[in-house]
């Protein structure tokens, strides 16, 4: 099979090679919706379109939007009594965790550890607001509640899988079948 080498369409131009381009194609000075060229290609003023709107009515002028809202405060002050509440939960999970209760953290020791964070943060832009402070106190208050029960559940289920255990040593020391061996 012979290759063909395909060529760019000159119309004529002298000297412009492009594909399809035609430098005698429409006007620029042309009245709306003149076509010139004979290509099809209409030619519109914009200064003649006036400003109406899509559906043919006339516009007000008026600005469309809504106007902007004003922004929140970006940063709300730290109230002493939610960082309080963080760290006693946060110390109550990681004594749980590390079966550690000595990690919890007393009435006393969770106001001045509260305090003395409360002053450091003063030098710092958190950018929270008073929403995100609430929500991530729900949070951890969400996780202190559950990460106890769930540690309390996981544990009784391994205080009655180590009795199930051991009774059924005992009873095959006795010289009874398992129940998991007896078929009915």
């Amino acid at each position: 099979m012979a290759k063909r080498r395909i060529e760019p369409a000159t119309n004529g131009t002298g000297g412009n090679d492009e594909p399809g381009f035609d430098a005698n194609a429409g006007s620029l000075d042309g009245g709306v919706g003149s076509v010139g060229g004979g290509d099809g290609v209409a030619t519109i003023n914009p200064a003649d379109l006036g400003s109406g709107n899509i559906d043919g009515t006339e516009g007000t002028g008026k600005r469309t939007r809504k106007p902007r809202t004003p922004k929140a405060a970006k940063s709300a002050p730290l109230d002493l009594e939610s960082i309080k509440s963080g760290l006693v939960i946060s110390h109550m999970v990681a004594a749980s965790m590390f079966s550690a209760s000595e990690l919890a953290l007393t009435e006393t020791q969770a106001e001045a550890y509260a305090k003395a964070t409360s002053e450091v943060l003063k030098f710092y832009d958190l950018g929270t607001t008073a929403k995100a402070m609430a929500w991530g106190n729900l949070i951890m208050a969400m996780g202190g509640i559950y990460y106890t029960k769930i540690t309390q559940i996981s544990q009784r289920k391994a205080a009655d899988r180590a009795k199930q255990v051991q009774a059924s040593r005992a009873s095959m020391q006795a010289g009874a079948m398992p129940q998991a061996m007896v078929m009915s």
